[in-house]
């Protein structure tokens, strides 16, 4: 019999270091485990910063490229009527070289008066040329 309570007293002081044992490395993994955690969540938490960061500059980017492709909309848009403008005071222009009546040449400076000052506006916007009237010289 004392014996057997010689026995069951080692092997419970056995169990008892065991279990301390247990408990002592399974306090470690879970400092471990929440170590990892915390690294994963601050990793998480750069990466959502650096998505958000870059998810602005596209934004900004974008806002950019649309302001950029209106300007160059409207730059060929103010091509075109200068282009039609050209075309007509170049019409204009041989009209009067061509005829030598005073109330025809009268009324084609008047029509080419009209047609430059669209012209003379579009450049002066653009190139800071002096948006004056054209008053074509008379003969």
């Amino acid at each position: 019999m004392e014996n057997f309570q010689t026995t069951f007293n080692s092997n419970t002081t056995s169990a008892n270091e065991a279990l301390k044992s247990l408990g002592s490395l399974f306090k470690t993994e879970k400092t471990k485990l929440e170590e990892i955690r915390t690294d994963e969540l601050v990793k998480e938490s750069n990466l959502k910063d650096s998505l958000a960061l870059k998810s602005e500059e596209a934004t900004m980017l974008s806002t950019k490229l649309e302001a950029s492709e209106k300007q160059v909309h409207d730059l060929l848009s103010d091509r075109a009527v200068m282009r039609s403008c050209i075309t007509d005071v170049t019409g204009m222009l041989s009209d009067i070289i061509e005829t030598r009546d005073s109330m025809i040449t009268i009324t084609m400076r008047k029509h080419l008066a009209e047609k430059l000052r669209p012209i003379f506006a579009m450049l002066h916007r653009l190139e800071g040329v002096s948006d004056q009237t054209f008053n074509p010289k008379r003969e």
